[in-house]
């Protein structure tokens, strides 16, 4: 891991307690071939029945030793392995997990947790070739 950012936080209402809360979760890849890393944002959206409150964009970036990024290159893009993929948005994720607990230290929503999420459920093929360079 080479970066971690957070791209986007937000605090859009603090009057959801006690009432029931839905996640959203989606994943982003990105490359760059020029430093051979692969970023990995996880958004999440937090809401209520009647309202989006709390929204968090983290992104880390991850450096591929140039051994590993030969196997992944192709004609038209870049195949990344499912396995691969998965091992870094469990990374990110688990980094999400402290950015947001620092984030809502000592608000209302310092009770909120992203709970275990099943990103091999995410992905669809054994390798995808990621779109979209850095």
């Amino acid at each position: 891991m080479s970066k971690i950012a957070i791209n986007q936080f937000a605090i859009l209402n603090d009057n959801c307690q006690g009432k029931e809360i839905t996640l959203s979760t989606e994943l982003k890849f990105q490359y760059s071939e020029e430093t051979r890393q692969i970023s990995c944002e996880v958004g999440y959206r937090f809401s209520t029945e009647e309202e989006l409150f709390l929204i968090l964009k983290s992104q880390c970036d991850f450096v591929i030793h140039p051994d590993d990024w030969i196997k992944f290159e192709r004609v038209d893009g870049i195949a990344i392995p499912k396995s691969v993929m998965e091992l870094l948005a469990v990374h990110t994720i688990g980094t999400s997990r402290g950015i947001l607990f620092c984030k809502t230290e000592g608000t209302p929503f310092a009770n909120l947790m992203i709970p275990p999420i099943n990103v091999a459920g995410m992905m669809k093929d054994e390798e995808e070739i990621v779109s979209g360079r850095q």
